[in-house]
């Protein structure tokens, strides 16, 4: 007999893609804002509990964050899924931040034992491991535990980059037995998971500094939010930015707060790129957005040779102080038109 602990690991792990993008997308409201300024209310109401009552395990770990330095959290909005993100610099390598991390989850009482390697791959017989599987298999069980019952251990560890992950059950199973038991009561992993984390650190050659980013979410996860095509009746909705004809939305992420500007909404259609970026340019349009210009750069570039003709469309608009992008691309894959909507103040 052999226990599948292996398929659980990767379906997990799954989950750390959907942070990445968090991540890259809270990055980019940082490019277009000052992160200087206030942090969002909303995330300090979450944040900040009172001080005699017990503390979860969501709250220790962002009580970790912040004794390691990293910046409060700014909250955002994916899909109806509220997600946090903080960041911060170091001189350190992403060795060391690992290192130093571990050791502060350790303290904070998110993880039983500090993690400085990715758990070995899972194989074998795992009811009856030969003798040079016993060590591994007992890393790899440890480790898979802390991931499972809230705690952080490493994904993936290489020169000049580090990434942590772990999930909270809703359960919050203590242990992988109940871990395992959870999931298969819930009907699924999906089902089971109410928190998911996401720690990346990697060395920034420009500055020679160690970049640290961290994307999380609240214990209300909901991945029924992120299925489908977008048409939940409970998903917010930008009624002065129109989905193009024929078009399904399949992502929106929003900031909240003084961050309640930036929106990045991304659709899905059969149409052509240049049917859908003409029509963005007429809805717009009649909604008083001005042109401003890009497109008839690129098209220049274009006719002189200077850029290629790859169906790339990008456009430009601006009404008073606040402006939208709208990215255009064919799906090689699939075929469709993929637009990405961008609205910043």
């Amino acid at each position: 007999m052999k226990l599948n602990l292996k398929a659980i690991v990767w379906n997990s792990l799954k989950f750390v893609g959907a942070c990445a993008i968090i991540v890259a997308i809270a990055a980019l409201i940082l490019v277009v804002k000052d992160p200087r300024e206030p942090v969002i209310a909303e995330a300090e109401a979450d944040i900040f509990w009172g001080v005699f009552s017990p503390k979860t395990n969501q709250q220790r770990f962002t009580n970790s964050l912040l004794e390691e330095g990293f910046a409060k959290p700014r909250s955002y909005d994916w899909n109806g899924n509220k997600f946090f993100f903080s960041m911060m610099n170091t001189t350190e390598t992403p060795i060391e931040v690992m290192a130093r991390l571990q050791e502060g989850f350790v303290r904070n009482g998110i993880n039983k034992q500090a993690y400085l390697a990715e758990a070995p791959a899972l194989s074998g017989d795992m009811v009856n491991p030969g003798a040079g599987e016993v060590a591994s298999l007992m890393r790899n069980f440890n480790q898979f535990g802390e991931f499972v019952t809230g705690g952080i251990v490493p994904v993936q560890v290489k020169p000049g980059y580090v990434a942590m992950s772990g999930t909270l059950t809703k359960n919050e199973a203590s242990s992988q037995t109940e871990f395992m038991s959870e999931v298969a009561k819930a009907g699924g992993l999906q089902e089971a998971v109410k928190a998911m984390r996401y720690i990346e650190a990697w060395e920034n050659k420009e500055s020679g500094l160690t970049t640290v980013t961290a994307a999380w979410s609240d214990e209300q996860l909901d991945f029924s939010k992120w299925h489908g095509r977008g048409e939940r009746k409970d998903l917010s909705v930008d009624p002065g930015i129109p989905a193009c004809v024929g078009c399904n939305r399949t992502m929106r992420f929003a900031g909240e707060g003084s961050e309640s500007g930036y929106v990045q909404t991304v659709y899905s259609g059969h149409n052509t790129t240049d049917s859908t970026a003409n029509f963005y340019e007429r809805a717009l349009g009649t909604r008083g957005w001005k042109h401003t210009g890009s497109g008839e750069v690129m098209s220049q570039l274009r006719e002189m040779g200077v850029m290629e003709d790859d169906g790339v469309e990008l456009s430009t608009y601006a009404r008073g102080k606040d402006f939208v992008s709208v990215l255009v691309y064919p799906d090689q894959r699939s075929g469709r038109a993929i637009t990405h909507v961008f609205e910043a103040p």
